[in-house]
């Protein structure tokens, strides 16, 4: 069966690869703590702490997490890695690119999360 060519407009196609693949904004962590909830962005910042990893209860299912602290000068934010990214070793001191985090709030404070979209590089030194 042979088909026609389709003709999509470019603004059809614009808005249509936004909803498929979002523009994510690099952002300060400063810039992080003033967003609102559930925007995806990209930060780099360095580590200041990290928990040892644990379960929680989600939605009736044992979930693996772990959470760090970010830095950028006086800035601090948390920042919760979820089930896969628990795992991986971020070492105090080091400097780390992530890509496609979301924001979040709780108890009137911003903080972040990994989604599955998620990339981290760990960096030793940004300059």
């Amino acid at each position: 069966m042979k088909t026609k060519e389709v003709n999509i407009k470019d603004d059809v196609r614009k808005a249509a690869m936004e909803l498929a693949c979002p523009t994510v904004k690099e952002m300060s962590l400063a810039d992080v703590k003033k967003s609102p909830v559930k925007v995806m962005c990209t930060t780099r910042a360095q580590i200041a702490s990290a928990e040892i990893p644990r379960e929680v209860l989600v939605k009736g299912v044992q979930t693996q997490i772990k959470e760090v602290q970010l830095k950028e000068g006086k800035e601090r934010v948390k920042l919760t890695l979820w089930r896969d990214f628990s795992k991986i070793d971020l070492p105090v001191g080091n400097w780390v690119q992530f890509s496609n985090l979301t924001t979040r709030s709780y108890q009137d404070e911003i903080s972040l999360s990994t989604t599955s979209r998620t990339t981290i590089k760990v960096k030793y030194n940004f300059f």
